[in-house]
């Protein structure tokens, strides 16, 4: 079997890189280095609060930004690409005594005031592979 865009599972982060350096032939610059908005000039409300963690907040953008391009690139081939974010969810990992606290928190930052479960996540996933989400 021929692999959909002609490399493997396991080069598809490096190809995908190497793609991105061919086209811009410049490094990426520091995401730091940017002065950040004036806050007097913004208004509005965060709803969905972020990590505080840098690297995961990358990754997950980054997640993000490459299932928009892939459904922007694979349209033509009749392929969907979608991307699910569920933000705090009820899994095995987060079910210790030392998280009870932080839980708290994520509940009061949640729209619905509570964590999602998985057999949330997994209707979704499956809505999405159907021929009904088109």
């Amino acid at each position: 079997m021929t692999p959909l865009l002609g490399v493997g599972n396991i080069d598809i982060g490096r190809h995908i890189g190497l793609r991105a350096f061919d086209r811009s032939q410049r490094p990426i610059p520091d995401p730091c280095a940017v002065q950040p908005p004036p806050t007097d000039q913004i208004s509005g409300h965060i709803v969905k609060y972020p990590q505080q963690w840098s690297c995961y907040n990358a990754s997950e953008a980054g997640v993000i930004m490459l299932g928009k391009s892939l459904a922007a690139e694979w349209a033509a081939r009749k392929i969907r690409v979608n991307t699910i974010s569920p933000g705090y969810m009820d899994t095995a990992l987060n079910r210790v005594p030392a998280l009870d606290a932080r839980k708290v928190m994520w509940n009061e930052r949640t729209p619905m005031g509570r964590l999602g479960n998985v057999d949330e996540l997994n209707k979704l996933a499956i809505f999405l592979v159907s021929d009904e989400s088109t």
